[in-house]
């Protein structure tokens, strides 16, 4: 793995050396003089190395052997390790204790697993169920496998550890290896520029709270190191500009303030921590010119003065979204709404959503909750949005009752859940494998429960024990799929594509790029909307795909099906130019034909 990691960051010799030697020399310095990591080595505990190692690998790792290099392989990383935990926590436990929350995410997952049957791309929603049955059973291992104190301090470790490993790759690929040609694609090791904005919603709290628990401690080189991390991650934060976790850290540590502030008005300072650090950010990047050309300020403006006209399309989405699952009350099926929405984003007109034309692609509305809505439908939307609330309500009831630490896991969850209501979080694999995390904290941290805790036992099946071996052997398959399909496109290999499809039939792209092939090199206009069909199948309001299989019925002269599919995509798309000029050929064609047949 350290090889492909090397490979792939395409590094100098010297480079290279220099970022394995640091962070082993960091890791192995940490390891032998302090006590607070040497619980990752006693007592043979190699669960706590794995969830190091795979803190630090999803954090930092990228392949460019994927279309999505940077999710990819973060996402089998998380596949892997969860699917690993809950196969050893089958071998090991019999049961599985049920309270009325447990009983509640029981229905959400059957009913999510349901939609698969009526889902246009069952892969997609194939492999968003099994993750998120994962997410749900890895939390519960955590919860039954560890107490609260030794599940802190993983929490913590992991997150300092691999925030440490990220600030440095980022500003190692940035200043010394000289990646400046980097985009909101490709922004960190993380990838999407509000991708690392998502993970820091988890992040920034816990190294604050880590800091704290070393100021107590007087580990006075820990607490040096956790501080600079925390600086560097607020400074990449700032460069970035994410709103969604400026905002959402801000409000939630203000809360907390003013929980606080009512019992102890000194103590109460404290947690503006974070708020006083954003605030140190912003004057520091606005005084110097490295915030490349004013973004922050730039969004900050735009936020403060004209936040309605900033807005116009996010909101537009959000009303487009809301149609479509008013249109679909039960759901167009989990994950599955990139396959459906260009029906429904009004593209070419002043109501459209942002990214649906004939060149782009919308793959979230950015927000959970409207997702979740459209793919699930009002009811199980419904049901999804209880369970967020009953997990805020009961991190806030933490806070409330408990401890310093409840009030920064507080900040952490709220942020997180505020930012999702704003962009793809929970849905990318490096916020969803640290906020297992610290829901699994929050939730072990229970000392008033709002409901009952248990209400019933139930015996864990053979069969389903059985069945969750195969799982990781899925996810690697299609991985798999993906490298061959990218590294097959690439290298113009019509095998690898092929295989490709084998493995996962519902591969999009793989069947997209095909149909291009089969035309282009073969000059196979019937195999070419033969795989064209095959795709739309999977997305049946893709623009260019519907435009293509027009384009090849025309060319095959079946003009009755061009027509048809013709004005299936003016139906939604009306002002579409290519499209309506191909219409006006095909009814030249028709015209002529007939006179044809006349004479």
């Amino acid at each position: 793995m350290i090889l492909i990691i090397v490979y792939e960051i395409k590094a100098s010799t010297i480079g290279t050396l220099w970022i394995l030697c640091t962070l082993t020399m960091s890791i192995i310095f940490t390891l032998k003089n302090y006590h607070w990591i040497k619980v990752f080595f006693t007592h043979h505990n190699y669960l706590n190395i794995l969830f190091l190692c795979a803190g630090i690998l999803i954090s930092c790792i990228h392949l460019n052997v994927f279309y999505y290099s940077y999710d990819t392989p973060k996402w089998l990383i998380f596949d892997l390790v969860t699917s690993f935990c809950i196969i050893y926590f089958f071998k090991n436990k019999q049961t599985i204790i049920f309270s009325y929350f447990g009983v509640v995410v029981l229905l959400f997952i059957y009913y999510m697993l349901a939609s698969i049957i009526w889902a246009a791309n069952k892969t997609a929603a194939i492999e968003l169920s099994l993750r998120f049955i994962n997410a749900v059973l890895f939390i519960y291992f955590l919860i039954n496998h560890f107490d609260k104190d030794k599940l802190q301090t993983i929490f913590l470790n992991t997150c300092f550890l691999s925030a440490l490993a990220f600030s440095i790759l980022f500003y190692f690929e940035r200043y010394v290896l000289g990646h400046t040609n980097y985009n909101v694609g490709n922004y960190s090791p993380i990838g999407f520029m509000n991708n690392a904005g998502a993970v820091f919603n988890v992040w920034i709290p816990a190294l604050i709270l880590n800091s704290i628990k070393q100021f107590q401690r007087k580990n006075t080189f820990l607490l040096i190191t956790v501080i600079i991390t925390t600086i560097a991650i607020v400074s990449i934060l700032m460069e970035a500009a994410t709103r969604g976790t400026i905002i959402g850290l801000t409000i939630f540590e203000i809360i907390v303030f003013f929980m606080v502030f009512r019992k102890n008005k000194k103590r109460a300072f404290l947690y503006i921590t974070i708020t006083s650090l954003l605030l140190t950010g912003m004057v520091t990047y606005k005084l110097s010119d490295a915030l490349q050309s004013g973004r922050l300020e730039g969004k900050f403006l735009a936020l403060s003065t004209n936040l309605a006209a900033a807005s116009d399309k996010r909101i537009q989405l959000y009303k487009n979204t809301w149609e479509m699952t008013l249109d679909n009350p039960m759901g167009v099926g989990i994950n599955n709404f990139e396959f459906n929405h260009p029906k429904y984003g009004k593209p070419g007109t002043e109501f459209s959503s942002p990214y649906i034309n004939e060149n782009q692609i919308l793959t979230t509305p950015h927000n959970l909750v409207l997702k979740i809505y459209s793919e699930l439908g009002l009811l199980f939307g419904s049901v999804f949005v209880l369970i967020l609330l009953y997990l805020l309500i009961t991190a806030f009831i933490n806070a409330l009752k408990g401890c310093f630490i409840d009030k920064w896991l507080f900040v952490a969850l709220g942020a997180t859940l505020f930012h999702s209501m704003l962009s793809a979080v929970l849905i990318t694999p490096v916020s969803l494998f640290f906020s297992c995390f610290l829901i699994g904290l929050i939730i072990i941290r229970i000392d008033y429960p709002i409901i009952q805790l248990s209400i019933t036992t139930i015996n864990i099946p053979k069969s389903v024990k059985g069945l969750y071996l195969i799982t990781p052997f899925i996810f690697i398959a299609l991985m798999y799929a993906s490298y061959l399909s990218f590294t097959g496109y690439k290298q113009d290999n019509y095998e690898k594509m092929k295989q490709a499809i084998l493995i996962n039939p519902y591969h999009s792209r793989t069947l997209y790029n095909l149909s291009f092939y089969e035309i282009g090199a073969n000059r196979d206009t019937t195999q070419s909307l033969f795989y064209i069909d095959q795709f739309l199948k999977s997305y049946p309001y893709h623009i260019s795909g519907l435009q293509i299989k027009a384009e090849r019925h025309y060319q095959l002269k079946e003009y009755r099906l061009a027509t048809q599919t013709i004005d299936h995509l003016l139906h939604f798309y009306p002002s579409y130019q290519t499209a309506n000029r191909l219409k006006l050929q095909i009814n030249s064609k028709v015209i002529n034909e007939s006179s044809k047949e006349q004479q």
